[in-house]
């Protein structure tokens, strides 16, 4: 449920006062502690679209002695999440004070925080992308609600049908012990289908901006025998 929580708003507004060049670690967990309940405004539009093309939903400080209407991203995560939308704080001429991904927000939804998955949070933050040059005895599976909810899919099937052209969106989960992390997503996008490897590879960073961290992507030739075993994304 959303707090609106306008003490954690001026948490934020003291936390904004810290030179970028001085915010550590600590600063982060103090900033990510407030952001999801401080009640924040928004603009006329309220999404706009950021440099990398993903659009963004605006948070900004609320004006001084005016009445505004109140966001914040518990209030507003469901929403986010359900669009296929990001969330920018603030964003300024010299920058936003921080900016969420799809995936960032989808981790929060789906596993209470910013970390992403407890079952990847051994990997690297990522999320991580790889190509599979060659087939290897591995198994593989259907991912489950809590790895792939249901509206994730949606927006992840969205993108790959209208920015990808991709007819049919499918997925798999490939399971390789060795691998950290051991669980791996895979769509049905193969670099052959590119005109090059600079496109397929921007490719597969924007699908990344869709994923919690630490998740792993993985992609695989047409010819892979793991495309026999897609199901339907």
């Amino acid at each position: 449920m959303a707090k609106f929580d306008l003490a954690k708003t001026d948490v934020l507004l003291k936390l904004f006062e810290t030179p970028r060049e001085a915010r550590d670690d600590a600063w982060r967990s103090a900033f990510l502690d407030a952001v999801v309940d401080a009640s924040m405004a928004s603009t006329e539009n309220q999404v706009m679209q950021g440099p990398d093309g993903f659009p963004y939903f605006v948070l900004q400080r609320p004006p001084i002695g005016a009445a505004f209407t109140p966001f914040c991203i518990s209030d507003i995560l469901d929403h986010c999440t359900e669009k296929g939308i990001g969330i920018v704080v603030e964003p300024t001429e010299l920058g936003p004070q921080w900016v969420f991904s799809y995936g960032d927000l989808f981790s929060l939804r789906a596993y209470g925080s910013f970390d992403g998955d407890p079952a990847d949070r051994d990997a690297p933050r990522g999320p991580a992308v790889e190509v599979l040059e060659k087939d290897t005895p591995v198994m593989i599976g259907a991912p489950n609600e809590e790895m792939l909810p249901a509206w994730a899919r949606r927006v992840l099937a969205s993108f790959l049908n209208q920015a990808v052209q991709v007819d049919e969106p499918r997925v798999l989960v490939m399971v390789e012990p060795s691998r950290v992390p051991a669980r791996n997503l895979v769509f049905n996008i193969h670099p052959e289908d590119f005109p090059s490897q600079a496109e397929f590879g921007r490719v597969m960073n924007a699908l990344g901006w869709f994923l919690p961290p630490h998740r792993s992507l993985i992609a695989t030739s047409r010819t892979s025998s793991l495309t026999s075993s897609f199901v339907p994304l």
